[in-house]
């Protein structure tokens, strides 16, 4: 199926620029400023900005839904075209370090943005365009190559780095991932939406159950405790570790290496069970993999707790996208998508913030770190909501 193809190509390539760029931009930031609160406030604001596309999707689901393939294309396309334009402004190098950071951010903010747009549509469009049959096997390959393809990025940026480590390093390296991001865009202009009997939001009946407001506070009580200490690692790397960008790098790719190994496993654990159900082993070992990371002093022991914090992340990610394209009724599919995608944007803002805040007034970041463990209270809640048939 040309669909199918073109989307895991997509992911592959979606991998590298992830493990080349995004994953690399606190590292990057931290180059720039040892200030906790800085370091955070540039990873938390391009979250804050980006959550508009979910806040008008959930106001206006049926523009979202009736032109989705159209909003794919388009954002996928501004998005990609200005995260080239900013590893331009990095490798130029022509501004100080913190106006260089805020240009940056600025960009950073905008991409996201509309690249939050096309996750909303690609969402709607695969749930209504690849069969039911396929989903759990798309969902663990989308995985499993979006991973290949960080791992790919994270390899290009340890090579990068081995030989430098400045600021134009950095710009070389968002070029280069970006470019290659940029590559199938002509496939993605090409897809078409098979289904094009699209289902007006008003008209739709509820098959599933209405998520509960317990059900949405759990979710953020999840990313606030997990993201808490998320701006804090590459500077405690760098700063109270004394790594550098190749521990950075090695933790990258063990974390990858976990998201590479457990889709294929957890794709046969969601044909036969309900997707929330894999999400409360997910969510404890992410927890408490978060939580020991300042008492692991040497890169080989980061090594092996990044690895099971990619195994537990990757099983997150996994149980709640199945159950956004498999449980959820196609009127309403936009409307929860947005709202879930919202919360994962905007609370991990809310928690780089707090948790940068938090290090740098209490002098210790261990303590954020070790209040990661919290997301495991928002178990009960998620694991026991179950879409209810015939409402």
């Amino acid at each position: 199926m040309f669909l199918v193809v073109v989307l895991l190509i997509d992911s592959f390539l979606w991998g590298i620029w992830f493990g080349g760029l995004w994953s690399y931009r606190l590292a990057f930031a931290s180059r720039l400023t040892d200030d906790y609160i800085q370091v955070s406030a540039s990873y938390a604001l391009p979250l804050f900005v980006s959550s508009i596309s979910f806040l008008v999707a959930l106001k206006r689901p049926g523009f979202f839904r009736l032109h989705r393939i159209a909003l794919f294309k388009l954002s996928a396309a501004l998005s990609r075209v200005l995260y080239m334009a900013t590893a331009i402004v990095v490798l130029t190098n022509v501004l100080s370090s913190l106006k260089l950071l805020y240009a940056t951010t600025a960009l950073f903010s905008i991409a996201s943005l509309f690249g939050n747009v096309a996750a909303i549509a690609w969402t709607d469009y695969i749930a209504d365009n690849i069969p039911d049959d396929w989903k759990p096997r798309y969902i663990a390959l989308d995985s499993l190559l979006g991973t290949l393809g960080a791992l790919a990025g994270s390899i290009i940026a340890g090579y990068i780095f081995a030989f430098e480590t400045g600021v134009r390093s950095y710009g070389r390296l968002f070029l280069l991932v970006s470019a290659i991001f940029l590559l199938d865009m002509p496939l993605i202009i090409m897809l078409k939406d098979i289904h094009k009997n699209v289902v007006q939001i008003d008209d739709v009946g509820i098959r599933g159950s209405r998520p509960s407001p317990l059900f949405y506070i759990a979710i953020v009580v999840l990313y606030l405790a997990l993201n808490l200490p998320t701006a804090l690692t590459a500077p405690y790397i760098i700063y109270r570790l004394g790594g550098d960008e190749l521990w950075i790098t090695a933790i990258n790719i063990s974390n990858f290496v976990a998201s590479i190994l457990m889709p294929i496993a957890f794709s046969e654990v969601l044909r036969r069970v309900d997707p929330l159900s894999l999400a409360g082993i997910s969510i404890a070992v992410a927890a408490i993999s978060t939580a020991i990371f300042p008492q692991l002093k040497t890169v080989e022991l980061q090594i092996v707790r990044a690895f099971a914090a990619g195994a537990g992340g990757i099983g997150i990610w996994m149980s709640i996208i199945s159950h956004m394209i498999s449980d959820v009724d196609p009127g309403n599919r936009i409307q929860h998508s947005s709202t879930v995608y919202l919360i994962q944007n905007i609370v991990p803002a809310i928690a780089t913030s707090i948790g940068g805040l938090l290090a740098d007034v209490l002098k210790s970041p261990e303590v954020v770190f070790y209040m990661s463990a919290t997301a495991i209270a928002s178990i009960p809640a998620i694991t026991r909501y179950r879409r209810r048939s015939g409402d």
